[in-house]
C-alpha cells in the first residue's frame, strides 16, 4: 500500500511501501527526505489508516508520473536516463529499482566455497597421484584461493551494474555479460504469466528473486551427471513481494482479464 509522504516544500507523494525507512528525493526541489509511516497529527494519516483494507473501495491515491518513480528509485543518474530514453511515447513507468548488493556478495562466497572444495579436493587427488609436480600444485592453488577470493566482490560489480524498470507495456532487465558488456532484455506480459516468487533465506520477509523464466542443463550421465539451473527476472530484490504486487496488478492481470473475457 502506498505511503503518503509530504516534503518540506509542500509536494504531496505516494511512496511504495517497499522504500518505508529509506531516503528518497522530492521530484519537485530535489531535496532528500525519510519515508515513514504517517504519525496521527500527519495531514494524511485518517488517508493512509483506512486505505489499509483490500476493499475495492479503498482509495489507491494519484498514479505516480514517470519522473516521480525515477525520483523515488536507487538508480543512479546515467541509470534512468536509460530508463527514460528506453520508454516510448505513452509508456508510463510504474516501477524501477536495483539488485541488494548485500545479497549478491553473500552468494559469490557460497559460490566461492562451493568451487574451491570442489577444486581442492581434486587438486589434492592429482598431487598425491603425482600427476603434477609439487611447484605447480602448489602455485595452482595460490590461485585457486585467489580466485575464490576474489568472486564475492565480482558478483558486486556485477550487480552494481545491474538494473531493473517495468511499465504499464512491458518489463526490461539491463545487465552485464562476464567482461562487463552491457545487455538489456525486454519482457512482455505474455512473457511475465508465469514468473513467481523465490524467497532469499535468512534476508527477511519479501527479500528474494522475482523469477521470470530458468533453464536447466544436464552434463554426463549416471554417478558422474551435473546439472545446473540458470534463472533470470528481477534478482535479489529487497522488496520483492511489493514489486510482485505491482508487477502483477500492471502487466499480468490485465493480460489474464483479456484471455478470460
Amino acid at each position: 500500500m502506498p505511503i503518503p509522504v509530504i516534503c518540506g516544500c509542500k509536494a504531496k507523494l505516494k511512496v511504495a511501501d517497499g522504500l518505508l525507512g529509506q531516503n528518497i528525493k522530492c521530484p519537485k526541489c530535489k531535496k532528500t527526505m525519510s519515508v515513514h509511516e504517517p504519525k496521527s497529527d500527519d495531514p494524511y494519516y485518517d488517508l493512509y489508516t483506512s486505505s489499509q483494507g483490500n476493499g475495492k473501495n479503498a482509495p489507491t491515491g494519484p498514479v505516480l508520473t514517470t519522473e516521480q518513480v525515477l525520483a523515488q528509485s536507487p538508480l543512479s543518474e546515467k541509470q534512468r536516463e536509460i530508463v527514460e530514453s528506453d520508454l516510448e511515447s505513452g509508456e508510463r513507468l510504474v516501477w524501477a529499482g536495483t539488485p541488494w548488493e548485500k545479497i549478491a556478495f553473500a552468494r559469490g562466497w557460497v559460490v566461492t566455497i562451493g568451487l574451491s572444495i570442489g577444486a581442492l579436493f581434486i587438486l589434492g587427488i592429482m598431487i598425491v597421484m603425482n600427476f603434477m609436480e609439487k611447484s605447480f600444485g602448489e602455485t595452482f592453488n595460490v590461485l585457486l584461493i585467489l580466485a575464490g577470493l576474489a568472486m564475492p566482490y565480482y558478483q558486486r560489480w556485477r550487480v552494481r551494474k545491474t538494473f531493473y524498470a517495468f511499465s504499464d507495456q512491458r518489463a526490461t532487465v539491463w545487465g552485464c555479460y562476464l567482461l562487463g558488456k552491457p545487455t538489456v532484455k525486454r519482457y512482455s506480459p505474455a512473457e511475465l504469466h508465469g514468473f513467481y516468487f523465490s524467497a532469499s533465506p535468512f534476508w527477511g520477509e519479501g527479500v528474494g528473486d522475482l523469477v521470470f523464466g530458468s533453464r536447466t542443463v544436464t552434463r554426463g550421465s549416471g554417478r558422474d551427471a551435473m546439472t545446473t539451473t540458470t534463472t533470470w527476472g528481477f534478482l535479489m530484490l529487497r522488496d520483492a513481494k511489493t514489486v510482485e504486487k505491482l508487477l502483477r496488478e500492471t502487466l499480468v492481470d490485465p493480460l489474464l482479464d483479456k484471455v478470460y473475457e
